[in-house]
């Protein structure tokens, strides 16, 4: 018979992406979680409400259930690379005289999404950040009609907090992409 496991109280604060406001905790105990071929100690938080359960990186890692990103040991090891590899590690990364081909679901019927609201008093660094980008090659403007419209999302730059960030909600779009099929150590 599998007995419960007893909460400890902790004081532990976890953030939900995007909010200021922590997690609720009823406590927190240490288990051993396992897979088919691994198996690993645990801390497990128990929050309140219905939400699902996330595994953390490191974890997800021992069990092999993630690949592991290719990780910098502490030093200058980062320097070291960026200066050995310079030639790379410079300008925005664009990838030139290269054309990519996108799988497109043709079932998945396009959709011309409205735009978001821009707040008054981020628009003129709006309009600039975009006559910037599209300087920069980065961005190119459309002229006529286009199957998909996806709206921008304005966002401060959590460490300029007097410059913003401009993001596209892809959330549509990518459900009509179709992933590719690699041969992959991944699994």
């Amino acid at each position: 018979m599998k007995r419960k496991p007893k909460l400890i109280a902790t004081k532990t604060k976890v953030f939900a992406y995007g909010s200021h406001q922590n997690l609720e905790f009823v406590g927190k105990f240490d288990t051993v979680i396992e897979t088919r071929d691994k198996l690993t100690n645990a801390t497990i938080y128990v929050s309140k409400g219905t939400s699902g359960n996330l595994l953390c990186y490191d974890t997800s890692l021992e069990l092999q259930i993630l690949p592991q990103i290719s990780r910098l040991s502490t030093g200058n090891k980062h320097e070291l690379l960026c200066e050995k590899y310079k030639d790379i590690f410079h300008g925005l990364g664009k990838l030139k005289d290269t054309q990519v081909k996108i799988h497109v679901n043709n079932t998945v019927k396009p959709i011309v999404q409205p735009h978001r609201r821009i707040p008054f008093h981020v628009r003129k660094q709006v309009e600039a950040e975009l006559e910037r980008l599209e300087r920069l090659d980065i961005i190119a403007r459309v002229h006529g009609p286009t199957p998909w419209v996806s709206p921008i999302v304005i966002a401060p730059k959590p460490k300029s907090p007097g410059e913003i960030r401009i993001c596209v909600d892809m959330r549509l779009p990518n459900q009509a992409i179709q992933r590719e099929r690699h041969n992959s150590n991944y699994r």
